[in-house]
């Protein structure tokens, strides 16, 4: 029988009892719930504390130090280290309108609203420039977004076309080119615009991380 090493986290803040408290929860949730093997429901419904109040470097020495330490097939054990979490100074907004975990991963300066495609492209769309962004960046952020669009669009509508109708190779390319040099501008422009909307801010804090094997 094979055994997999899982772990959960917990506010540093709890106290040993309060951590043994959330492993029982966790481990109640589990089996209500009829988890695959592998996963809390087949954990001992008890935690011990190798480390005492000693505080590891970072999550990753917690987790080696739990997987070496904890014991298959039985109770959870549990460590605290230190955390560090990187969270955005501002959530961007658009239109007033809070950007979602899409956008954010992206990092996104713009919301584009998209209307019906033709070609793989769409010239139905509308922009909505980041709200932390001055006048004159939005505006310059739109036109050079509006030129790769209108770039693309040229270029699909080229390749769209029957053989026979395309332009010479020379103006294909050029058409092409053009549409290179407008993407690489607005990327290094965005680029830019990304370092003032997503600035982020690091908090050290104390975390638990409580870790065990379970069957598989």
């Amino acid at each position: 029988m094979g055994a997999a090493f899982i772990t959960a986290t917990f506010p540093g803040s709890l106290s040993e009892q309060k951590v043994s408290d959330k492993v029982a929860l966790l481990v109640e949730c589990c089996e209500r719930r009829d988890a695959y093997s592998g996963d809390w429901n087949v954990v001992q419904p008890r935690c011990s504390f190798p480390n005492g109040r000693n505080v590891l470097k970072d999550s990753n020495a917690a987790h080696d130090f739990l997987a070496d330490h904890a014991v298959k097939w039985e109770g959870a054990q549990a460590v605290r280290y230190r955390a560090t979490v990187t969270k955005l100074m501002e959530v961007p907004t658009f239109g007033g309108e809070e950007a979602d975990h899409f956008m954010i991963n992206r990092r996104e300066v713009l919301k584009v609203q998209f209307g019906q495609f033709r070609h793989g492209t769409c010239r139905d769309y509308k922009v909505i420039p980041c709200d932390l962004l001055t006048k004159e960046e939005a505006e310059k952020a739109e036109r050079l977004y509006r030129a790769v669009s209108e770039a693309q669009a040229a270029d699909a509508e080229l390749f769209h076309k029957w053989r026979p109708d395309r332009p010479p190779q020379e103006e294909s390319r050029k058409i092409w080119d053009a549409q290179m040099a407008a993407q690489k501008e607005w990327d290094d422009y965005a680029k830019e615009l990304r370092k003032k909307v997503y600035k982020t801010r690091k908090t050290r804090s104390i975390k638990w991380m409580v870790g065990a094997w379970a069957s598989e």
